[in-house]
């Protein structure tokens, strides 16, 4: 759950920031979501590798 929230909000933070810059906002959307998935990406890699390592 934590991940999935973390993930979020580094998204919404991603895509309101690149509007902020001056980016349009459906690239910016794009790009939120992007950032989305490779944080959440990242975090089930590190996840499972811990997992593993146990």
């Amino acid at each position: 759950m934590t991940l999935l929230l973390g993930s979020t909000v580094v998204g919404l933070l991603a895509g309101v920031m690149l509007v902020v810059l001056g980016m349009a906002p459906l690239t910016a959307i794009g790009s939120g979501a992007a950032a989305f998935v490779g944080t959440f990406t990242l975090g089930l890699s590190a996840i499972s590798y811990v997992k593993k390592q146990s």
